[in-house]
C-alpha cells in the first residue's frame, strides 16, 4: 500500500516535471476516486495538487512567466522531499511537504494568474464534486478536500455530472469495492 502511494506521488512529480498536463489531470481523477473510496485525506491532497498543477501548467502565459521557473523548482523540491519522507514512513512530515508545495502553487497562481479566485481553491471544489459523484455525501466530500460547502453546492448545481454518470453503483457494489480497496 505504501509503495503504491509512493509510486503515485512519483508519477505526479514526473508528470509535472515533464509537463504532461493531461496525465496530471488523469492522475487527479484517479487519486480523488481512491480518496473517496477509502476516505484518504493524503490522496485527496495529492489529487488537489495534481489538478492545480494541471490547470496552472496548461496556461501558456504561466509557463512563459519568469516567476514560474522558480515556482516550478520549489514545487518539485517539495514533491521530492515528500517522496523521501514517505520512503522513511514519515507521513506527517510528508504531508507538510505537500502543504509547502501547495503554498508555492498558490503563491505562483496569485502572482501570475489572471483570476481573482485561486486555482487551488477552485481545485478543491472540482475534486469535491468528483468525490461527491463517487458516492460521498456533500459534507464528506467538502471535508475530504477542504472545499467550501456553499461553493460545492453551487458547483454541483451547475454541472451536469449526474447526467453524464449514467447508472451508478448501488450501495452493495460500493461496499464490495470499498472492502476490496481496504484489503489491497
Amino acid at each position: 500500500m505504501l509503495q503504491k502511494l509512493i509510486g503515485e506521488l512519483v508519477e505526479l512529480r514526473q508528470s509535472f516535471k515533464k509537463e504532461k498536463q493531461f496525465k496530471l489531470k488523469e492522475l487527479s481523477s484517479e487519486l480523488i476516486e481512491q480518496a473517496a473510496l477509502t476516505n484518504d485525506y493524503f490522496k485527496a491532497l495529492m489529487s488537489l495538487i495534481a489538478y492545480s498543477l494541471y490547470k496552472l501548467s496548461s496556461k501558456t502565459h504561466v509557463r512563459k512567466n519568469p516567476k514560474w521557473k522558480l515556482a516550478r523548482t520549489e514545487i518539485l523540491s517539495h514533491l521530492d522531499a515528500a517522496i523521501g519522507l514517505l520512503e522513511k514512513h514519515d507521513f506527517r512530515n510528508a504531508e507538510e511537504e505537500l502543504r509547502n508545495a501547495v503554498g508555492h502553487i498558490s503563491r505562483a497562481d496569485s502572482e501570475i494568474s489572471n483570476y481573482a479566485k485561486g486555482i487551488f481553491e477552485k481545485s478543491k471544489t472540482k475534486m469535491a464534486s468528483s468525490a461527491y459523484s463517487f458516492g460521498l455525501s456533500l459534507g464528506q466530500a467538502a471535508w475530504l478536500t477542504g472545499a467550501d460547502k456553499k461553493d460545492l453546492m453551487n458547483y454541483i448545481g451547475i454541472t451536469k455530472m449526474h447526467e453524464e454518470a449514467g447508472v451508478s453503483l448501488g450501495i452493495s457494489e460500493r461496499l464490495k469495492n470499498l472492502k476490496g480497496a481496504l484489503s489491497a
